[in-house]
């Protein structure tokens, strides 16, 4: 019965250690998984932060490209309103009509081609301003996600190392 007894008491025990030892891993995995749920919402925090910032860049650019294109078309219209008044004085007088008018025709063609070019250039360097937005804002999510280095990204990703008490391997709780 004594050695029974022991055996007994020496289980009990053994399985006490091994319990009280996958108590304190489970702690461990816990805090490790509440850090990492951290750090996952501080990245779904960071990234849509830097969305939003990128769509309000977006949004500026769209108005500045608006608003140059509203400014040239409101100085068009002043400019061929002026023109037209003095246009229109000295075609009332009969010794500058004929050459008013040729030189009217000439005027608007160059006014037009002029209030064109400002458009066309707005809209292209609109256009660019935009694609370098973009590519500004795919940089920065590529430097967030992997520090910019490739294979980055990865290494960022691997799981934190297991302590020191969950890797011996042993049942020994006065190893702790």
């Amino acid at each position: 019965m004594g050695l029974m007894a022991f055996a007994l008491l020496t289980a009990a025990l053994t399985l006490t250690g091994w319990t009280w030892r996958l108590s304190l891993t489970l702690r461990d995995r816990q805090r490790e998984l509440v850090a990492l749920e951290h750090a996952l919402m501080d990245y779904v925090v960071a990234e849509q932060s830097a969305r939003l910032r990128q769509a309000a860049l977006l949004e500026q650019q769209l108005i500045v490209e608006k608003s140059v294109d509203t400014g040239a078309s409101s100085a068009e219209v002043v400019h061929k309103a002026v023109a037209g008044v003095t246009f229109g004085i000295l075609d009332a007088i009969p010794a500058t009509k004929g050459v008013s008018r040729l030189v009217r025709g000439l005027h608007n063609g160059i006014a037009d081609t002029i209030y064109d070019t400002v458009r066309t250039s707005n809209k292209e360097i609109g256009g660019l301003a935009k694609e370098l937005l973009k590519l500004k804002g795919d940089l920065d999510t590529a430097r967030r996600r992997g520090g910019g280095k490739p294979g980055a990204a990865r290494e960022k990703a691997k799981p934190p190392e297991p302590s020191s008490r969950s890797d011996s391997g042993s049942a020994d709780p006065d190893r702790e």
